[in-house]
């Protein structure tokens, strides 16, 4: 049986092994730590959990995908790298429901007190509100609060007040004619009330100042009193009533002495002092005394002349003071008249 040849190993074949033998451990070794290097170590608390874990990420969002939280579109995600190891605190979106003096309302906690909460969202409590929890709870998701409230405002409350209506009796007006001499207008009173309110609801009403914004003007109405004879020339304090049934109002009387006169007088035409033409009713008058245009009804003193509606429209040489001048259309009806004792009523 013959021998297994054996070959002398050559230098260099033994110098190639032992480089081999020295290289490949060493490459193993950097791979292992260059992926070891890759990963970071977290710090994960979710409320009363903590976990640790390693990733490769950088995201906050994306180590918690990896390691299997599932985040609401809410949540809040917090990353704090001052420690050894970094970090991550998910704070979950809690829906909270509160009843604010009877107004409800939802809002957000991210896991705070209840004191923490009312503070962020600005829900102050006043004096005499009260909360059914302590201020110290924690939030929790679907949380009630219950807050009662007592509010006290002011309210201002116009009220109207009517007017009256007062009646004046006067002879100087007939029987059964009316006159409104004084509008009527409303009053106004301006209340102002303390009302406390329970959760939104009065509970009480005080009024604790009223003033008058309007004042109230009463209506004055003239009621006549004064009944003329039917058929006959009938006179009152103020008023006249012709036979015909014609009414005249006057203010004040004058006593004169009246003549009479016609266009074909001497000196006289058809043409008056003030431009018109002579009819019966125009007066020739002291225009110093009676001016012009002066509205009068012309009776004599025993009441058998009635001389009637007139007006001051011509003047004449003799006529001074309590002197007038009647026109009438022909000569005879003037004789007939003469000289007379007479009252104007001045209308008005």
């Amino acid at each position: 049986m013959s021998k297994p040849k054996r070959f002398p190993m050559h230098k260099d074949n033994v110098l190639m092994r032992l480089m081999i033998m020295l290289i490949v451990p060493s490459i193993l070794i950097g791979s292992v730590s260059m992926h070891a290097y890759a990963q970071s170590g977290y710090v994960i608390y979710d409320g009363e959990d903590r976990q640790v874990v390693l990733s490769e990420a950088t995201e906050p969002s994306e180590v918690l995908t990896e390691a299997g939280f599932e985040l609401g579109s809410a949540d809040i995600i917090e990353m704090n790298e001052d420690g050894i190891r970094p970090q991550i605190t998910v704070r979950r979106n809690q829906l909270i429901y509160i009843n604010n003096g009877g107004e409800s309302m939802v809002t957000n906690s991210y896991g705070e007190t209840v004191g923490e909460l009312l503070d962020r969202i600005h829900l102050s409590l006043n004096e005499g509100d009260a909360i059914d929890v302590p201020l110290e709870t924690m939030t929790y998701d679907g949380m009630e609060l219950n807050i009662d409230r007592w509010t006290t405002s002011t309210e201002f409350v116009y009220e109207e007040v009517p007017f009256e209506t007062e009646y004046v009796q006067t002879s100087k007006m007939l029987k059964g004619d009316e006159k409104v001499v004084t509008e009527g207008v409303n009053g106004e009173l301006k209340h102002t009330a303390k009302v406390v309110c329970f959760n939104g609801q009065e509970v009480s009403r005080e009024i604790i100042a009223t003033e008058q914004t309007v004042e109230t003007v009463n209506q004055v109405i003239k009621q006549g009193t004064f009944e003329a004879e039917k058929g006959k020339l009938t006179i009152g304090d103020g008023v006249i009533v012709t036979a015909d049934g014609e009414v005249y109002t006057y203010n004040k009387t004058m006593k004169v002495k009246a003549t009479a006169y016609t266009h074909t007088d001497a000196g006289c035409n058809k043409t008056t002092a003030t431009g018109t033409t002579v009819h019966w009713g125009t007066v020739a008058v002291d225009p110093r005394q009676i001016p012009y245009g002066t509205k009068m009804f012309i009776v004599s003193n025993d009441g058998k002349y009635v001389y009637g509606l007139s007006a001051a429209e011509d003047c004449g040489g003799s006529i001074k003071g309590n002197r007038i001048d009647l026109y009438m259309p022909t000569t005879k009806q003037c004789f007939s008249f003469g000289v007379r004792n007479c009252t104007i009523y001045f209308l008005g």
